[in-house]
Protein backbone atom coordinates (compact mmCIF):
# COMPACT_ATOMS: atom_id res chain seq x y z
CA UNK A 1 0.00 0.00 0.00
CA UNK A 2 1.36 3.42 -0.79
CA UNK A 3 1.72 6.22 1.76
CA UNK A 4 -1.09 8.39 0.37
CA UNK A 5 -3.50 5.45 0.52
CA UNK A 6 -2.40 4.63 4.08
CA UNK A 7 -2.98 8.23 5.24
CA UNK A 8 -6.43 8.14 3.63
CA UNK A 9 -7.41 4.71 5.01
CA UNK A 10 -6.16 5.66 8.48
CA UNK A 11 -8.73 8.50 8.25
CA UNK A 12 -6.11 11.10 9.02
CA UNK A 13 -7.01 13.08 5.90
CA UNK A 14 -10.27 13.39 4.00
CA UNK A 15 -8.91 12.44 0.60
CA UNK A 16 -5.95 10.52 -0.77
CA UNK A 17 -3.09 13.03 -0.88
CA UNK A 18 -0.28 13.15 -3.40
CA UNK A 19 3.01 12.11 -1.84
CA UNK A 20 6.58 13.08 -2.54
CA UNK A 21 9.85 11.21 -2.09
CA UNK A 22 10.52 13.43 0.95
CA UNK A 23 7.18 12.34 2.47
CA UNK A 24 8.08 8.69 1.95
CA UNK A 25 11.55 9.14 3.46
CA UNK A 26 10.02 10.92 6.47
CA UNK A 27 7.46 8.12 6.91
CA UNK A 28 10.19 5.45 6.84
CA UNK A 29 12.29 7.41 9.32
CA UNK A 30 9.32 7.90 11.65
CA UNK A 31 8.27 4.25 11.42
CA UNK A 32 11.81 3.12 12.32
CA UNK A 33 11.95 5.47 15.31
CA UNK A 34 8.53 4.36 16.57
CA UNK A 35 9.43 0.66 16.25
CA UNK A 36 12.74 1.09 18.10
CA UNK A 37 11.14 3.14 20.88
CA UNK A 38 8.15 0.82 21.32
CA UNK A 39 10.38 -2.26 21.45
CA UNK A 40 12.55 -0.57 24.09
CA UNK A 41 9.47 0.44 26.11
CA UNK A 42 8.07 -3.10 25.92
CA UNK A 43 11.39 -4.49 27.17
CA UNK A 44 11.56 -1.94 29.99
CA UNK A 45 14.73 -0.44 28.52
CA UNK A 46 15.62 3.24 28.09
CA UNK A 47 14.49 4.74 24.78
CA UNK A 48 17.35 5.24 22.27
CA UNK A 49 18.34 8.92 22.05
CA UNK A 50 18.48 8.99 18.23
CA UNK A 51 14.98 7.55 17.88
CA UNK A 52 13.63 9.97 20.49
CA UNK A 53 15.22 12.87 18.60
CA UNK A 54 13.50 11.70 15.40
CA UNK A 55 10.10 11.45 17.14
CA UNK A 56 10.50 14.92 18.63
CA UNK A 57 11.61 16.45 15.33
CA UNK A 58 8.68 14.98 13.39
CA UNK A 59 6.24 15.93 16.17
CA UNK A 60 7.30 19.59 15.74
CA UNK A 61 6.20 19.69 12.09
CA UNK A 62 3.13 21.91 11.72
CA UNK A 63 0.16 19.65 11.98
CA UNK A 64 -3.19 19.60 10.29
CA UNK A 65 -5.68 22.34 11.11
CA UNK A 66 -9.43 21.85 11.33
CA UNK A 67 -11.43 23.91 8.86
CA UNK A 68 -15.19 24.28 9.04
CA UNK A 69 -16.87 22.95 5.90
CA UNK A 70 -20.34 24.20 6.66
CA UNK A 71 -22.26 24.46 9.93
CA UNK A 72 -23.69 21.04 10.72
CA UNK A 73 -21.72 19.41 7.89
CA UNK A 74 -18.49 18.81 9.76
CA UNK A 75 -14.93 19.81 9.16
CA UNK A 76 -11.92 18.85 7.12
CA UNK A 77 -8.26 18.78 8.04
CA UNK A 78 -5.87 20.85 5.95
CA UNK A 79 -2.19 21.72 5.84
CA UNK A 80 0.29 23.17 3.39
CA UNK A 81 2.07 19.82 3.62
CA UNK A 82 -0.74 17.33 4.30
CA UNK A 83 1.32 14.11 4.44
CA UNK A 84 3.97 15.64 6.69
CA UNK A 85 1.19 17.08 8.85
CA UNK A 86 -0.42 13.65 9.11
CA UNK A 87 2.94 12.09 10.05
CA UNK A 88 3.39 14.81 12.69
CA UNK A 89 0.05 13.77 14.22
CA UNK A 90 1.28 10.15 14.33
CA UNK A 91 4.56 11.26 15.93
CA UNK A 92 2.68 13.27 18.57
CA UNK A 93 0.56 10.25 19.43
CA UNK A 94 3.72 8.14 19.78
CA UNK A 95 5.35 10.79 21.99
CA UNK A 96 2.29 10.90 24.26
CA UNK A 97 2.13 7.11 24.48
CA UNK A 98 5.83 6.71 25.21
CA UNK A 99 5.81 9.54 27.77
CA UNK A 100 3.17 7.66 29.76
CA UNK A 101 3.69 4.49 31.75
CA UNK A 102 2.19 2.40 28.93
CA UNK A 103 5.28 0.23 28.35
CA UNK A 104 4.10 -2.75 30.41
CA UNK A 105 0.72 -2.66 28.61
CA UNK A 106 2.13 -2.68 25.06
CA UNK A 107 1.71 -6.06 23.39
CA UNK A 108 2.53 -7.70 20.08
CA UNK A 109 -0.43 -9.41 18.42
CA UNK A 110 -0.37 -13.18 19.00
CA UNK A 111 -1.81 -13.95 15.55
CA UNK A 112 0.55 -15.69 13.17
CA UNK A 113 1.83 -13.24 10.58
CA UNK A 114 0.38 -10.09 12.16
CA UNK A 115 3.03 -8.49 14.37
CA UNK A 116 1.08 -5.31 15.13
CA UNK A 117 1.70 -3.67 18.48
CA UNK A 118 -1.27 -2.51 20.54
CA UNK A 119 -2.03 -1.02 23.93
CA UNK A 120 -3.77 -3.54 26.17
CA UNK A 121 -6.48 -1.61 27.99
CA UNK A 122 -8.24 -4.73 29.29
CA UNK A 123 -8.67 -4.86 33.06
CA UNK A 124 -6.59 -8.02 33.62
CA UNK A 125 -4.04 -7.04 30.95
CA UNK A 126 -4.37 -10.32 29.08
CA UNK A 127 -5.51 -9.23 25.62
CA UNK A 128 -3.82 -11.31 22.93
CA UNK A 129 -4.84 -9.85 19.57
CA UNK A 130 -4.65 -6.41 18.00
CA UNK A 131 -8.30 -6.76 17.00
CA UNK A 132 -10.83 -9.36 18.01
CA UNK A 133 -12.71 -8.63 14.77
CA UNK A 134 -9.79 -9.73 12.60
CA UNK A 135 -6.85 -11.54 14.20
CA UNK A 136 -8.72 -12.86 17.24
CA UNK A 137 -11.62 -14.13 15.17
CA UNK A 138 -9.28 -15.87 12.71
CA UNK A 139 -7.32 -17.54 15.51
CA UNK A 140 -10.48 -18.77 17.24
CA UNK A 141 -11.87 -20.01 13.92
CA UNK A 142 -8.66 -21.98 13.23
CA UNK A 143 -8.84 -23.53 16.71
CA UNK A 144 -12.51 -24.39 16.24
CA UNK A 145 -11.91 -25.99 12.84
CA UNK A 146 -8.94 -27.99 14.10
CA UNK A 147 -11.00 -29.27 17.02
CA UNK A 148 -13.88 -30.36 14.75
CA UNK A 149 -11.64 -31.87 12.08
CA UNK A 150 -10.24 -34.16 14.77
CA UNK A 151 -13.64 -35.85 15.01
CA UNK A 152 -15.68 -36.97 18.01
CA UNK A 153 -13.87 -37.71 21.25
CA UNK A 154 -10.71 -36.01 20.07
CA UNK A 155 -9.77 -38.85 17.72
CA UNK A 156 -8.21 -37.50 14.53
CA UNK A 157 -9.27 -40.56 12.53
CA UNK A 158 -5.75 -42.01 12.36
CA UNK A 159 -6.04 -43.96 15.62
CA UNK A 160 -4.28 -41.29 17.66
CA UNK A 161 -5.91 -39.28 20.35
CA UNK A 162 -5.58 -35.55 20.73
CA UNK A 163 -3.43 -34.64 23.78
CA UNK A 164 -5.57 -33.91 26.81
CA UNK A 165 -8.72 -35.52 25.33
CA UNK A 166 -10.37 -38.37 27.18
CA UNK A 167 -11.30 -41.53 25.31
CA UNK A 168 -14.96 -41.28 26.23
CA UNK A 169 -16.28 -37.84 26.79
CA UNK A 170 -19.56 -37.84 28.72
CA UNK A 171 -22.35 -35.87 27.17
CA UNK A 172 -23.85 -33.09 29.25
CA UNK A 173 -27.56 -33.38 29.86
CA UNK A 174 -29.59 -30.26 29.55
CA UNK A 175 -31.67 -29.52 32.62
CA UNK A 176 -35.25 -28.84 31.90
CA UNK A 177 -37.79 -27.30 34.17
CA UNK A 178 -41.48 -27.88 33.98
CA UNK A 179 -43.71 -24.87 33.83
CA UNK A 180 -46.44 -24.78 36.37
CA UNK A 181 -49.87 -23.63 35.25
Amino acid sequence: MDLGQWVYEARILEGRPATTRADLDLAHELRGAVVVCVEAAMAGMPLPAGAVATLNRVARIPTLSPQLVEPGRGLRWVSGTPVAGALAAVARDAVELLASDAGPRLRTCAAAGCGLVFYDASRPGTRRWCSMATCGNRAKLRTHRARHEAGPGGNDGAGTQRPGASASKPQRRRRTTKRRP
